[in-house]
């Protein structure tokens, strides 16, 4: 419960912070009773009631809980696989965009565009937000049934300690472009499944299986048992990835960025192969490692 002095007040405020102290609409400064509250900043405003608790009006009220992607080609994408429950545009784009959002069966609120800024926290949002459905965690199950749907020898990228979003939905987007048929990572070590993945994945999240496991490691074991070959990246490996062998059923581990994989994770690997850099710069980001690792695995099977 969060107490204030005087009249129920709203705030006009820009970003999520922990208070102690406010400044109301007529200039007067207040003091919150609750100093561990957190008072969302920013347009529409949030209403604060004597004695009451804190109460979000506008467009804040609307999108409180819900996982939102911004941004015009992941909105688009997200569209077109049949995720999104209602798209937000910003008053006074193109008409051409609002006739292609148009041709789907989705519900279009106009609002004006400072109020996207707000919402998405960014400007870059291109001037369209759409709410959409959390992305569900798949099992491993779902990723060998995607295999075997398709006809096809498996692949999965097993990510090791991938904490980075943006780098997690990377991954995610160049795997089922490239046609892996899933992604799998450990529940304690891994950025969440959440908006900044889904938009970093361009909608692939819709498509492509992503599942967690507890234990990586015991993982790896449970698919070696099952005739599963490993194949962990490692810069300072001596193998190069041209000499492997990858028309086999197969699992690819990516590590994390600067530390690579864990030491349990690399001595459970098969084999460790490595990408040729020829430039002053030793090391690739892990999602650029891992398209080149997927696009060679695949090419190479006839």
């Amino acid at each position: 419960m969060l107490n204030t002095l005087g009249n129920s007040t709203d705030l006009a405020v820009a970003q999520v912070v922990p208070l102690e102290r406010y400044w109301d609409g007529a200039g007067m400064k207040r003091t919150l009773h609750d100093s561990q509250c957190a008072v969302i900043l920013g347009q529409p405003t949030l209403t604060l009631r004597p004695g009451g608790s804190l109460r979000l009006v506008g467009l804040y009220s609307r999108y409180a809980n819900a996982m939102l992607l911004y941004g015009r080609n992941p909105v688009l994408e997200a569209l077109q696989s049949g995720v999104v429950s209602e798209v937000l545009v910003a008053r006074g784009v193109e008409e051409s965009l609002v006739r292609q959002l148009k041709e789907f069966d989705v519900i279009l609120r106009f609002a004006p565009r400072i109020e996207l800024d707000q919402l998405a926290g960014t400007t870059q949002h291109q001037g369209v937000i759409a709410e959409v459905e959390d992305p569900q965690w798949a099992t491993l199950d779902d990723i060998l049934n995607h295999a075997e749907q398709k006809g096809e020898q498996l692949l999965i990228i097993l990510l090791d300690g991938i904490t980075d979003p943006r780098n997690f939905g990377a991954i995610i987007r160049s795997a089922e472009v490239l046609g892996a048929h899933g992604v799998v990572v450990e529940e304690r070590r891994s950025a969440p499944l959440n908006a900044t993945v889904a938009k970093a994945a361009a909608g692939a999240t819709s498509y492509l299986p992503v599942a967690q496991t507890k234990n990586l490691p015991r993982l790896i074991d449970s698919l070696k048992q099952d005739g599963i070959w490993v194949y962990g990246a490692a810069g300072e490996a001596a193998t190069d990835l041209h000499r492997l062998d990858y028309e086999r059923k197969l699992a690819l581990v990516i590590g994390a960025e600067g530390e690579g994989m864990r030491r349990l994770v690399r001595e459970k690997c098969d084999e460790l192969v490595s990408i040729a850099v020829r430039g002053q710069v030793q090391s690739l980001n892990a999602s650029v490692a891992a398209g080149i690792l997927i696009h060679h695995a695949l090419s190479s099977r006839k």
